[in-house]
């Protein structure tokens, strides 16, 4: 008995001991090991998501969102702390559908990450729902969607944002670093139900730091506009494009960019890439015959000319044996005015511009002249816009082959390239102040001056008239107490398209106007309207594009005697 005794006690003392020695292992020696593992098992990270900056535009003298933020969250599973499986995926099936309760299935069964997104971008509404569920092991992280409020409206110049939140294309692509912020952390220590208890030893808090707001110097209603006309007039033409800018020429603010075609950036994926471009910044094409504004400025501005001297109109000419010609038979062979050649647009009139900017000939003198004049005007490279936009090209003065006949069409805006904000840039410069600003979409970035004595304000006052006279031929022919009442100057283009395989097409054409309208003569232009418009078997050029500024300039001058940018 006694032996029966001492054995039990001897192996409860050993039991003892065992006990002891493991609460020691677990306390002292290893107590860190434990504590860790039981971190994490109890202690949860979030991600605190950074509220993307907001987008507003202007809407008169005031700011409005154009893009707004959407509280929406994340779902996710920690498969360990699951309860019941069933109910839990039950309510999964039915709150978040099919497709989360597929992924629960695999956190289950996989058991390999304590971590599975199972829906993202679910309302708030939704979300409510299944937390009153009370299900163990199901978290929520809050974030944000895009909410583009105005649909399609300017969408190629906000862009959109990417199920991963990157931004792409247009304003959420050009600024999303700025925009997207910096993602916050927390970590504490939680229930079952992932809920943070009140204390906890390792319990974190780094607050999100939220995206910067962006303030556009679009105005919605200009833009409205723009798309509206660029609409009504595709259709009319059966255009393939129509792209019009709006440009404050007294600052540099591009206040509208509008194409025929849109895209709802809530639904990007319904859409191809080409439809996410910018043709206003990115399409390089030969503007044609309004880059006589940049030849006559450059004749007056060297002195060669005035616009009352005369030169013989003759139907064509040869230029490094290749030929050249007015695109009708107007007055050939007869003694006409520059002002003349500018009214209605005679290409043999630029080239005597050209000619007479060389003293008297084609030359490289004469070349170098208006290369040099042409890169004052920020042609053959980027504007330095805050988005991404083409360089277009202008050929060298020294270039080996056929230099005269090239330089010779470029006086009528071919053998050259570029693109509409260019153009809306060099356009400005020469009728207001002889400074072409830096072009920005960023409210607070107007007037950086990019080059400064382009021509002198006395040139740049007689290039008006000029222009006034030539868009006169167009408004007098009919009686309209808008045009009259007002002091309206512009120019049009009718380009042939290059084809790919060697010379033009026959059946299209790219018909360009620029222009503007002020209260008087001695009220210096502040909007400038371009417009571009053409396709295949669109054959009305410059004359077309004329028409739809004229439709759009009434609505753009009766709104904007009103605003003040």
């Amino acid at each position: 008995m006694n032996r029966r005794i001492k054995f039990v006690a001897i192996a409860v003392a050993l039991a003892f001991l065992a006990i002891f020695g493991r609460l020691l292992s677990m306390q002292v020696f290893h107590r860190d090991d434990y504590v860790l593992a039981a971190e994490q098992t109890q202690v949860h990270e979030w991600k605190l998501r950074a509220s993307r900056g907001l987008i507003y535009w202007r809407d008169g003298v005031t700011s409005v969102p154009a893009v707004l933020n959407e509280q929406v969250y994340l779902v996710f599973v920690d498969y360990a702390m699951v309860e019941d499986v069933y109910a839990t995926r039950t309510a999964i099936q039915e709150k978040l559908g099919s497709e989360a309760a597929s992924k629960f299935d695999t956190a289950i069964s996989a058991k390999k990450s304590r971590y599975v997104v199972l829906a993202r971008n679910i309302s708030r509404e939704r979300a409510e729902e299944l937390k009153a569920a009370d299900l163990a092991g199901i978290g929520f992280e809050e974030s944000t969607k895009r909410v583009y409020p105005e649909n399609e409206l300017g969408a190629r110049i906000l862009g959109f944002v990417n199920g991963e939140g990157q931004g792409q294309y247009g304003v959420e692509g050009a600024f999303n670093q700025s925009l997207v912020g910096k993602d916050g952390l927390r970590k504490a220590t939680t229930d079952l139900r992932n809920v943070p208890l009140s204390v906890g030893r390792a319990d974190t808090l780094v607050p999100a730091e939220n995206g910067t707001d962006i303030r556009l110097t679009i105005d919605r209603n200009l833009q409205a506009m723009a798309e509206e006309k660029s609409q009504k007039w595709a259709a009319t033409y059966g255009a393939e494009f129509v792209d019009i800018i709006i440009y404050n020429a007294t600052n540099g603010e591009v206040l509208a960019m509008a194409s025929k075609d849109s895209y709802d950036p809530a639904n990007y994926g319904d859409y191809e890439l080409a439809d996410f471009a910018n043709p206003v910044l990115t399409d390089a094409y030969e503007p044609a015959s309004v880059m006589k504004v940049v030849t006559m400025a450059a004749a007056l501005h060297h002195n060669a000319l005035e616009p009352t001297d005369t030169y013989l109109n003759s139907r064509g000419l040869t230029i490094d044996g290749l030929w050249v010609q007015n695109m009708t038979d107007r007055a050939a062979g007869s003694i006409q005015t520059f002002q003349e050649a500018m009214d209605w647009s005679f290409n043999v009139g630029s080239i005597a511009m050209l000619e007479r900017i060389g003293g008297g000939s084609l030359n490289l003198a004469a070349r170098q002249k208006l290369y040099d004049f042409q890169m004052k005007l920020g042609f053959g490279k980027t504007t330095g816009i805050e988005l991404p936009d083409s360089a277009g090209l202008v050929n060298s003065p020294n270039m080996a082959y056929a230099a005269n006949h090239c330089y010779a069409l470029m006086t009528f805006g071919q053998c050259e390239s570029l693109t509409m904000l260019q153009y809306a840039a060099a356009f400005s410069a020469i009728i207001s102040s002889g400074t072409r600003y830096r072009p920005t979409i960023i409210q607070g970035q107007g007037s950086q001056v990019a080059e400064t004595n382009i021509i002198s304000a006395e040139t740049s006052h007689e290039m008006r008239g000029v222009l006034h006279s030539a868009i006169n031929l167009y408004l007098l022919s009919r009686e309209d107490s808008f045009f009259n009442t007002r002091y309206c100057g512009g120019k049009t283009g009718t380009a042939q398209v290059p084809n790919p395989a060697g010379g033009y097409y026959d059946d299209r054409q790219t018909g360009t106007f620029f222009g503007w309208c002020s209260p008087s003569e001695d009220n210096p232009p502040e909007l400038v309207v371009g417009v571009r418009y053409g396709g295949a078997g669109v054959l009305g050029g410059g004359s077309g594009a004329k028409s739809i500024w004229d439709d759009l300039m009434r609505d753009v001058v009766s709104y904007s005697e009103g605003v003040i940018y």
